[in-house]
């Protein structure tokens, strides 16, 4: 084959030298790019945890205790030893320092058993938390359990069940407890086939199956709404 001399050719010479820069400039993007790739999320992050957002600042406070134990979740259900767990709830809620705290934030599952709305206020599950209140009123408790409501229609909650002489549904719920009243709140995103079956109001056949992995029942109640919490503060 005849040769040629690279820097006799210019034709050849444009085409290395167009490579070359081409080469060079992909370079300079891919530079650019890996930096963006990794300074932007730092530096969103150092924007998005600035304390002196606007979103960041209050002009009231409260001091929160937070209660998770340490308890096996496959005995949690069982109504064996179920006293001993509720006191120690209530140690842990009434522990030093209790007399300045504002909140109480107890686990979904503190009250393992289900209780009617309005049984609430005289519910042994739920005496030594109206205790705590009544010692601390500036206390407010907030915790989940399971929520049994009764309904005179049906169509009030399209998970309802027939019950004397009216209907009832059970919910995920929490509650928040103050000095003299009480409001619960239930969960509206639910757990598909575990804790609700999708489309119920048009498969209210299949109200009554689930997939029970631990705690289900079949398919709760729900609420259609955002529901704000407010404590006593």
């Amino acid at each position: 084959f005849p040769s040629h001399d690279i820097n006799s050719c210019p034709k050849c010479f444009r085409i290395f030298g167009l490579g070359r820069n081409k080469s060079r400039r992909v370079k300079g993007l891919s530079i650019i790019a890996f930096l963006l790739i990794a300074c932007l999320p730092l530096g969103l992050n150092y924007w998005i945890l600035d304390a002196n957002r606007e979103v960041f600042q209050s002009s009231a406070s409260m001091n929160v205790r937070v209660i998770q134990p340490n308890i096996d979740p496959y005995v949690k259900f069982d109504h064996d030893g179920l006293e001993a767990r509720l006191t120690g709830f209530y140690q842990l809620a009434d522990a030093p320092g209790a007399d300045t705290i504002d909140l109480v934030v107890l686990p979904e599952t503190a009250i393992p058993e289900a209780v009617w709305t309005h049984e609430i206020s005289t519910s042994e599950l739920f005496k030594g938390f109206w205790t705590l209140v009544a010692k601390y009123p500036q206390l407010s408790i907030l915790t989940g359990f399971t929520e049994l409501r009764q309904f005179d229609s049906p169509d009030v909650s399209s998970a309802s069940r027939p019950f004397d002489n009216g209907y009832y549904d059970y919910c995920n719920s929490a509650v928040i407890i103050g000095s003299s009243q009480f409001r619960t709140h239930q969960k509206g995103w639910l757990v598909p086939m575990v804790e609700r079956i999708p489309f119920l109001d048009q498969l209210s056949f299949l109200k009554d199956y689930n997939i029970d992995i631990g705690g289900g029942l079949g398919s709760y109640g729900k609420s259609d709404s955002a529901q704000s919490i407010v404590t006593g503060k």
